[in-house]
């Protein structure tokens, strides 16, 4: 029998009956399997539809994600123009360097319509829930807290990994930084995200693996859990959460005891 869950009496735990919200991914996809599968899957889908090799997709896409981490991790990447400007910029220069690499004259029309429409296409098709996700979030609704999602990704690769992994039911909302047009490591995301989503942060638990994401959520009044997979603690955190989690699983637990 699993040991229950202990609240961190540092966080001034409280009652909440509103809404769980989840982080995407490192919390309900694990984003190993989804790396992995999208580059298998945008390979096959861009060689049938263009021709040339899977092999050379396969080697266009590997230095295309690269250049293209290195553009968006590179510091003030996002604070250079609005957010929703330079998530489009990344995107297209991402899918440009594909088609680059690969030899390929990129085709005519909108290349952020056409990003966001693979995208779409090979997000779909992808199953990268982690093994406990769906038991949770049905656990979570039925103690009669709605689900909602924050993410940094966009809204559509957002609704399409959920559906390729078939949580897309067990969501009431999602907000994303691309609408919001700020990611969630500011106070000023979650201000925003949580009167997109029609919540009072004071009701609210956020459930989140990246502590920079946790410490703003916190600030504007909802209750903060972390998720630490990796289980280990870089520096310690410096603000208190509700509690600590190897996984999802022991989430219910968590949430009983702030019923």
């Amino acid at each position: 029998m699993r040991a229950r869950e202990t609240l961190n009496p540092a966080a001034r735990c409280r009652p909440v009956a509103g809404a769980v919200v989840f982080d995407l991914y490192g919390v309900l996809l694990d984003p190993e399997v989804m790396r992995r599968e999208y580059h298998r899957r945008v390979a096959a889908i861009l060689q049938r539809e263009y021709g040339g090799t899977v092999e050379a997709w396969l080697r266009a896409h590997d230095i295309a994600y690269r250049e293209y981490v290195a553009a968006v991790t590179r510091p003030g990447f996002f604070r250079d123009r609005p957010h929703r400007d330079a998530l489009r910029e990344a995107e297209v220069t991402h899918l440009r360097a594909m088609f680059r690499e690969a030899g390929k004259r990129p085709p005519e029309g909108d290349p952020f319509a056409l990003s966001e429409a693979l995208d779409e296409i090979v997000l779909t098709g992808i199953h990268a829930a982690y093994p406990e996700t769906a038991r949770v979030l049905g656990e979570v609704r039925g103690m009669g807290f709605e689900v909602d999602i924050a993410t940094n990704a966009s809204l559509t690769s957002a609704r399409a990994a959920l559906r390729g992994s078939d949580l897309h039911r067990e969501v009431h909302s999602l907000v994303t930084a691309d609408l919001v047009g700020l990611r969630k490591d500011s106070a000023e995301f979650w201000r925003d995200g949580f009167q997109a989503l029609r919540r009072d942060p004071w009701d609210c638990v956020v459930v989140d693996d990246e502590p920079a994401s946790l410490r703003p959520a916190i600030r504007v009044g909802a209750q903060g859990v972390w998720v630490n997979r990796a289980g280990d603690v870089p520096g310690g955190l410096h603000f208190p959460v509700v509690s600590t989690l190897g996984s999802l699983r022991g989430l219910p637990d968590v949430l009983r005891q702030l019923r």
